[in-house]
């Protein structure tokens, strides 16, 4: 083993990193261990769009803390203050710059996900929680030596009973006055929310391991707050947009019941109003199904995690020990992300030269 491959003494482990090291150990040590420049044409704008709606959603959730909820213009103001700051940062550190792309990124953040944003704010179920942390910074060794430091999105205690929170179907769940709630915000638009993916959360494995006492893990996915374009009834046929009835007007010109559709639809007389236009037998209007199911999110927001503990701990332990094994193995192609790899012109298998 070549001392370029050990992992320095004073190494401090994040949450994500070891998430990282679990999709992909050639990439932490790449990033992490060499602090190699990464290929940032490749990489685009959608983490520091993440990392400014992360800022947005906390403006939120501390003007809900302290009751003074933030205005829209508030918060786009902290989008692209936030956006503009990340953007710097990585300019700093070598990454190049696409006009044409940088401005269709803000746009998207300035609009459709300012939309989500503010969805969120208004959220019963986000309003129903006291929000005690949000990006609170943590650090801690654990029994066998490790430190890790991170920062939890998010934290709080229910208020009052929240049917409903959580996903649909069998994982579907509810809050209860007091639960202890911890939140890993998502803002992409490909989150994984698969039972196995839940349930084997690093971050959030990290994150509930900080806070004392019986803790309930959520997964929190922003494109859940999107309006549905074309929305389902529960059996999952599409709601219409339009309904068509009988016109009341026409029934009484041809001296027909409004409600006896079967006279009304064998009808063929063509009555006339005052005015010698001529009375429609049917008119159309909006769904009132419809408007209300567009008006609501298109996914429950909330996916909570049953975190499996051991199963967790295990994978945390050989990430870490793996790395202090020296053992960087690529796996990317396994997984099929070398072609988005941010590291890949730096990565053997993933094209580049490798070190």
């Amino acid at each position: 083993m070549t001392p370029a491959l050990e992992l320095p003494a004073d190494f401090t482990w994040r949450q994500s990193i070891v998430a990282d090291y679990l999709e992909c150990p050639r990439r932490v040590f790449l990033q992490h261990v060499l602090q190699a420049p990464a290929d940032y044409a490749l990489d685009g704008y959608a983490s520091i769009a993440g990392t400014a709606l992360h800022a947005g959603i906390a403006e939120c959730l501390n003007g809900l803390t302290v009751g003074d909820v933030p205005s829209r213009e508030a918060i786009a103001e902290v989008l692209e203050e936030a956006f503009t700051e990340a953007l710097i940062e990585e300019q700093e550190r070598g990454a190049m710059t696409d006009p044409a792309r940088m401005a269709s990124a803000i746009e998207r953040l300035t609009g459709e996900q300012l939309d989500l944003v503010i969805a969120l704010r208004d959220d019963p179920r986000v309003r129903a929680i006291d929000w005690r942390g949000v990006e609170e910074e943590f650090e801690f060794t654990d029994a066998h030596g490790r430190r890790f430091t991170g920062t939890i999105d998010a934290w709080g205690v229910a208020r009052e009973f929240v049917p409903a929170f959580g996903s649909s179907g069998r994982d579907r769940a509810s809050l209860s006055p007091g639960d202890v709630i911890v939140v890993d915000w998502k803002t992409g638009t490909e989150v994984p929310l698969d039972g196995a993916s839940r349930a084997l959360n690093v971050q959030l494995a990290v994150y509930r391991s900080v806070l004392d006492g019986p803790v309930r893990t959520f997964l929190a996915a922003l494109r859940d707050l999107e309006r549905p374009k074309r929305p389902k009834d529960a059996s999952g046929e599409g709601i219409p947009r339009t309904l068509e009835e009988f016109n009341p007007a026409y029934a009484a010109a041809v001296g027909i019941a409004p409600g006896d559709t079967k006279a009304l639809e064998q009808c063929r007389k063509r009555p006339k109003d005052a005015s010698g236009e001529a009375i429609p037998k049917r008119f159309e209007r909006e769904n009132p199904a419809w408007v209300e199911a567009t008006n609501r999110p298109k996914g429950p927001l909330f996916h909570e995690c049953r975190i499996q503990e051991d199963l967790v701990a295990r994978s945390i332990a050989d990430a870490i020990d793996g790395a202090r094994l020296g053992l960087w193995p690529a796996a990317g192609a396994v997984r099929g992300s070398c072609r988005t790899c941010p590291y890949r012109s730096r990565c053997a298998q993933g094209g580049g030269d490798g070190e």
